[in-house]
């Protein structure tokens, strides 16, 4: 399986009185006009997912939505495992579950999960410290289903690389 881990895009500020339940604070529009370019980027250079599964707060699902659009995936998936503070071998049940016949899913979520994602599915523990920006993509290979320790790294996208693939038409697929 090919797994993508994307991280919210830019979004409100964390504690702004606007938003008292975290859960609710959305995207900025800076956020879902960066998150539309990469997506429609990575489209472009052949990147396509057949599920993903997101986390119910705001900025994630915008989030997913901006991604599910540019790369022609039906459909989502909103999980509590994707919450940041869920431990990754409830994303791993999730996976292991409820992927079915999919071949490339998609993550959707928060840090620090998805910097700890990383680490538990390419060292099977939170030893690897990963600095994951928000609307960074991450693809991690797996001969099977995704499980602990047993990923494979293709590559870490963050938001500036991104910019550069833009401007240079740099292919990232096989």
């Amino acid at each position: 399986m090919r797994l993508f881990l994307l991280r919210h895009g830019l979004a409100g500020q964390f504690g702004d009185p606007a938003w008292p339940d975290d859960r609710l604070r959305p995207l900025t529009n800076r956020g879902v006009d960066r998150l539309n370019r990469h997506m429609a980027a990575l489209a472009t250079l052949g990147l396509a997912v057949d599920q993903i599964l997101t986390s119910d707060f705001v900025r994630a699902r915008q989030t997913a939505e901006i991604a599910a659009k540019w790369l022609g995936t039906p459909g989502l998936v909103e999980t509590e495992s994707l919450h940041p503070w869920e431990h990754p071998r409830e994303v791993e049940a999730e996976l292991q579950k409820g992927a079915g016949t999919a071949k490339t899913v998609m993550l959707v979520g928060h840090e620090p999960q998805m910097s700890t994602l990383v680490s538990w599915f390419l060292a099977g523990d939170d030893s690897i410290d990963v600095r994951f920006k928000k609307g960074a993509v991450v693809r991690i290979d797996f001969d099977g289903l995704p499980s602990a320790g047993e990923g494979q790294l293709i590559y870490m996208l963050p938001p500036r690389v991104m910019d550069q693939l833009l401007r240079d038409e740099i292919s990232i697929e096989e």
